[in-house]
């Protein structure tokens, strides 16, 4: 009898154990999936990281490359593509030191023209004895690097 008494007891206390167990082990599960998902999209992010590091760097990535040290390679190339960018005149205009490319536009038939690599307080003192153009755009003249000798 007392054997049996034991036996429910132990019975009881498995019954117990097994109601708090169960939904941790399920909970255990979850983080563990949840945590494979993350290992994954981490090991994405390093991919794609290297593969862009690569590109911004002709072909030679850093052995590490991280998010970090991309930041400062694209604020430089944002930098190279918004001086490309044609900025309409109504917006501001540039120093009269600048060397621009313009955009003209006739006023009767409503051509467009550009105009290359002059400095802008030139083209203005030219198009304002032009009076049949109109200038709407300009964008500023990225020049090549030197190469040192």
């Amino acid at each position: 009898m007392e054997t049996r008494i034991v036996l429910e007891i132990a019975e009881l206390i498995q019954t117990r154990l097994d109601s708090y167990t169960k939904p941790l082990e399920e909970h255990i599960e979850q983080l563990q999936a949840k945590l494979d998902d993350y290992k994954e999209s981490y090991e994405d992010k390093q991919q794609l990281c290297r593969e862009i590091d690569a590109i911004i760097t002709d072909g030679n990535p850093a052995k590490q490359a991280s998010l970090c040290d991309l930041v400062g390679p694209i604020r430089e190339l944002k930098a190279k593509f918004d001086a490309l960018e044609w900025k309409r005149v109504s917006e501001g205009l540039p120093k009269e030191t600048d060397e621009v490319d313009i955009m003209t536009e006739t006023k009767p038939d409503k051509k467009q023209q550009r105009l290359a690599g002059v400095k802008w307080g030139e083209i203005k003192s030219l198009v304002d004895t032009i009076e049949w153009k109109t200038i709407t755009h300009y964008r500023y003249i990225t020049l090549p690097e030197q190469e040192s000798k």
